[in-house]
């Protein structure tokens, strides 16, 4: 059995690792030129898990990602129970290590975010940037404080819309003022 502090120094260096393998898939994701501000977030997400997938760093250290994965709270479900309501979250990232006998798993959660209020061209709806960012802290940012997330989840904010320091911007206005 390892001990905590080797699992934390495993763990850690793990997390960095995922960071990159989505900042690298990201990066191609904005080269192809197929990110836009109509998009939705579920559609970034999947371009992201294959490019992901396909990345050699990824297949290199041996790291599993998997999209809109069921939350394992540890308990088996009922008959009055359905998988179908469970929380998921968007990214989950494994790695076992046989020698080791551990296996480290990092969670992300995704929203996209806009800095500036625009009407879609897809639809010609308006989307509310405010709207946005309350819901990246409603339901991102809440959700890992309250424990609804499981606490190594980090979250992932794809801007599509304005600069990421105007979208940082807004959403410290929400965090103060919701979780205030």
């Amino acid at each position: 059995m390892l001990n905590n502090q080797i699992i934390a120094i495993v763990q850690g260096a793990f997390m960095k690792k995922c960071i990159i393998l989505i900042g690298r898939a990201y990066g191609n994701l904005c080269s192809y030129g197929v990110v836009n501000r109509d998009m939705d977030e579920n559609t970034v997400s999947e371009n992201l898990r294959r490019l992901m997938s396909r990345d050699q760093f990824s297949s290199s250290n041996g790291i599993l990602v998997t999209r809109e994965q069921p939350i394992d709270n540890g308990c088996l479900l009922t008959s009055t129970q359905t998988a179908d309501v469970l929380p998921r979250i968007d990214f989950q990232f494994q790695k076992s290590w046989s020698k080791l006998q551990h296996t480290s798993v990092f969670f992300m959660e995704a929203k996209n975010l806009y800095a500036n209020d625009f009407i879609k061209t897809c639809n010609s709806s308006v989307t509310s940037a405010n709207f946005y960012h309350k819901r990246y802290v409603k339901k991102g940012i809440s959700h890992i404080l309250t424990g609804y997330y499981p606490s190594n989840t980090c979250m992932l904010g794809y801007v599509l819309e304005g600069t990421i320091d105007e979208a940082i911007k807004g959403l410290n206005t929400q965090i103060s003022y919701i979780l205030s």
